[in-house]
């Protein structure tokens, strides 16, 4: 099959320039991409029956998790009325690999009554094309996660010659964004794993959360849990952050800038729920001090100090 329409007309990424009009024109487009190569597929009767179970997943897809309560209202609308949409595939040997309408094809999977999917078989796809499709296509239903994204925008700069630049323009969007996402990739585990999880789905409020993880690593795990286990509203994750930040910032400044050594009359070790608590008392003042650590940590550090000792 001979490359047209759509494909005929992209451009590489060599001919990226700054011009505003020309990252338009780069930026890679969903709906016109499966308008194209199902009007032509229709057009000249090229349209595959292929049995399910001879179709694969791309194992390069930037998507990690499917909602089961939308691949199941998806199940019930293709049960009701049919495949509306064909897939995308390519062959590769007898088998077929996805390059569009993965949810579409899980769904079929489901429906034990439909043995093969209508698809459009595409060989000339290039591998920066069939991600941008995927990434386009995913983010139109909102269903990666930031972590995801960040992979998936990695791949695209690796696809295009390793240019930020390059890739920004592909993805239409700034080099300031693809920056801030491409971030994720560098960030601790505690930080991925909140971007995985899906709980946050705002870049900027990710990065505060690691900026917090630069200043106060035990602080920004406590926020990370807190989010993962709702404690604080999606809404109020970026205040409360920047509420902690704040307040690290100034616990900072005061070590610096106020160090003291006080001779304690009297130590006491307290436990208030999950929190322990050291009390000291001196002539002239009293400080409650809460440890950023559990008893199992506390016992932990006692044990290593009186083998050392």
């Amino acid at each position: 099959m001979s490359k047209k329409g759509f494909f005929a007309n992209r451009k590489t990424p060599s001919t990226v320039t700054n011009n505003a009009a020309t990252e338009n024109e780069n930026r890679f487009d969903l709906a016109e991409f499966e308008r194209e190569v199902i009007a032509e597929a229709r057009a000249n009767n090229q349209i595959a029956h292929i049995a399910k179970d001879l179709i694969d997943p791309d194992p390069h897809q930037p998507r990690s998790y499917f909602d089961p309560v939308a691949m199941d209202e998806l199940r019930l609308s293709i049960e009701q009325n049919g495949l509306i949409q064909p897939i995308v595939v390519r062959q590769i040997g007898e088998r077929y690999q996805l390059i569009a309408g993965e949810r579409r094809w899980r769904a079929c999977l489901s429906i034990d009554s439909l043995l093969n999917i209508e698809a459009v078989i595409r060989n000339d796809v290039e591998p920066l094309t069939i991600l941008l499709l995927q990434i386009a296509e995913n983010n139109h239903r909102q269903s990666m996660t930031p972590m995801d994204t960040a992979r998936a925008y990695q791949r695209v700069k690796e696809l295009s010659n390793d240019s930020q630049k390059q890739a920004a323009a592909k993805l239409g969007i700034s080099e300031s964004q693809i920056s801030i996402t491409l971030g994720l990739i560098k960030a601790p585990p505690v930080i991925q794993n909140l971007a995985m999880s899906g709980k946050i789905k705002d870049i900027t409020t990710l990065n505060l959360v690691n900026r917090l993880y630069e200043q106060n690593a035990l602080a920004a795990e406590q926020v990370v849990q807190e989010i993962l286990e709702e404690r604080i509203e999606s809404g109020n994750v970026r205040k409360q952050v920047n509420l902690v930040l704040q307040q690290n910032k100034g616990k900072i400044e005061h070590a610096q800038v106020d160090k003291k050594t006080i001779k304690a009359d009297s130590v006491q070790l307290l436990q208030q729920g999950k929190k322990l608590i050291v009390a000291v008392k001196s002539r002239k003042a009293s400080y409650d001090i809460e440890l950023p650590i559990a008893a199992q940590q506390l016992q932990a550090l006692l044990q290593q100090l009186l083998k050392d000792s």
